[in-house]
């Protein structure tokens, strides 16, 4: 394990860590503004924006229409007069929020951000500051991780809960109280 001096090696990571994740930030919001052009492109999207549409009403699902044959899709169901997206609730949730500040295509982006930070948090925790920097870059660097990040999937949301799950799993290990 690299040994850094305490206070100006750790504030350079520090510094590179944050200057990383608002590459993250500032690269998947400018591919979702830019080329995505700030609108879902695959079915799931249209259906977990639906639902967040649906819950920024404060409702859980909206009463059917009578006839409903111009618009269709596998995962947005009617039944007994109701209309709804049957998505797992947490990642329109989070979009609910977006619509509530008029920023539904910047949701990703800031969960992408905030996992970069706890990829970091991760390494840094577990290996080494070094290792958490490189973790983050690595991760940032990924045209996966920035399209992905870009869009309106679920894919970012289930990175940051992964990835703090794994935290928490770890942290818990260590723990000198805990028995296998």
């Amino acid at each position: 394990m690299i040994k850094l001096p305490e206070s100006s090696g750790n504030r350079a990571i520090l510094i590179l860590v944050w200057t990383t994740a608002l590459v993250a930030l500032w690269g998947s919001a400018y591919i979702n503004a830019n080329y995505l052009e700030k609108i879902p492109h695959v079915q799931d999207s249209v259906n977990t924006l639906f639902q967040a549409r649906i819950f920024s009403m404060g409702k859980l699902y909206m009463e059917a229409p009578d006839r409903v044959l111009s618009f269709s899709s596998e995962l947005i169901r009617m039944q007994n007069g109701r209309w709804f997206s049957h998505i797992p609730f947490l990642v329109p949730l989070a979009f609910m929020f977006g619509y509530k500040l008029g920023i539904t295509w910047l949701v990703n982006p800031i969960i992408a951000m905030l996992s970069v930070l706890l990829v970091y948090k991760v390494g840094k925790e577990f290996y080494s500051p070094l290792a958490g920097l490189l973790a983050s870059i690595f991760l940032t660097s990924s045209p996966f991780f920035m399209v992905m990040s870009a869009s309106f999937m679920s894919h970012p949301m289930g990175l940051f809960l992964t990835t703090a799950c794994i935290f928490f799993i770890f942290r818990n290990l260590q723990q000198p109280n805990y028995k296998h």
